[in-house]
């Protein structure tokens, strides 16, 4: 879907679905995500978050760890100091990873460390 940049009319259709009150079942979230991933055009990474939080918050879904992992890979993967935007969101998948009671692969620990370090103050 996120290569035949198709994901437009879905997200169409998932914010209408929003908008009459409803919550989309589970895996509505997750192919939305997952095309906005693999997508190479500017904001897709930020609309992946939006849909995640959204996620989480509107349908108080668990995704599976592999859903996590990617988003978390995305936003620690952009370059440099553009990364540093990502922190809380970075941090808000590694809350919801634990609370999930999920594992904890060592690389989310390397990530946060790394997005903390191009922080202006480290805490």
């Amino acid at each position: 879907m996120g290569k035949g940049r198709k994901f437009s009319k879905c997200r169409e259709i998932f914010d209408d679905i929003i908008n009459q009150g409803r919550v989309p079942c589970e895996s509505t979230f997750h192919v939305l995500i997952v095309a906005y991933l693999s997508s190479t055009i500017q904001g897709c990474l930020e609309e992946a978050c939006s849909i995640y939080n959204r996620m989480i918050q509107l349908g108080g879904y668990r995704p599976r760890l592999g859903l996590h992992n990617s988003l978390f890979r995305a936003l620690v993967s952009k370059p440099g100091a553009s990364s540093k935007h990502y922190l809380k969101q970075a941090e808000f998948i590694f809350h919801n990873v634990v609370t999930s009671g999920l594992e904890i692969h060592k690389d989310i620990y390397g990530g946060l460390i790394w997005l903390h370090s191009y922080q202006d103050t480290i805490d």
